[in-house]
């Protein structure tokens, strides 16, 4: 059987770009891809990036904390965030469930920026729906976190002046 050669150093280049852009490789040698993950996740070191990412419980939205508001009438369960190495956030808003982007490279500097986040469209409870838009309004205000929390397995989410507008804690 005869076979192009053009045709088959045109299949090999193909399978290559292929290949490359499946796996996200980058001409320096660093992973590609949105979000930072990768290299820049292990820029930031490992220990912040233990600390921070996993399952986090609410503990306190504003001035309440989680107990306060799960005695409203209505109100039937609490917010969690799950935060991914890559940085892709997710979870559970009262209702509905929220999913976005965390900046890493922005995470190592203190920042806490979560891009532009969405989620489900349903319905529930009155109590429940007030719940879940004071916690992603906070949850879209935040700008910073204070690291030291971490230390003690707190994720304590910070707005434009400092004030803390959220507590996590670990899920146990």
């Amino acid at each position: 059987m005869r076979t192009n050669r053009h045709a088959v150093v045109l299949m090999s280049v193909l399978c290559l770009a292929v290949t490359g852009a499946v796996t996200g490789c980058a001409t320096d040698g660093s992973t590609g891809g949105g979000g930072g993950g990768g290299s820049l996740a292990s820029n930031l070191g490992s220990s912040l990036m233990e600390k921070v990412t996993g399952d986090w419980n609410l503990s306190k939205l504003g001035s309440e904390s989680v107990n306060q508001i799960l005695r409203k009438p209505g109100v039937q369960a609490a917010p969690r965030m799950a935060i991914a190495k890559d940085g892709k956030v997710n979870g559970f808003a009262g209702v509905n469930q929220f999913f976005g982007n965390l900046d890493l490279g922005q995470l190592a500097q203190g920042n806490f920026p979560l891009g532009a986040m969405g989620s489900t469209k349903m319905a529930g409870p009155p109590a429940s729906m007030d719940l879940e838009q004071q916690f992603l309004s906070a949850l879209s205000s935040v700008r910073s976190f204070d690291a030291a929390s971490l230390a003690d397995g707190v994720l304590s989410l910070l707005g434009d002046n400092g004030q803390e507008l959220m507590r996590f804690v670990r899920p146990g």
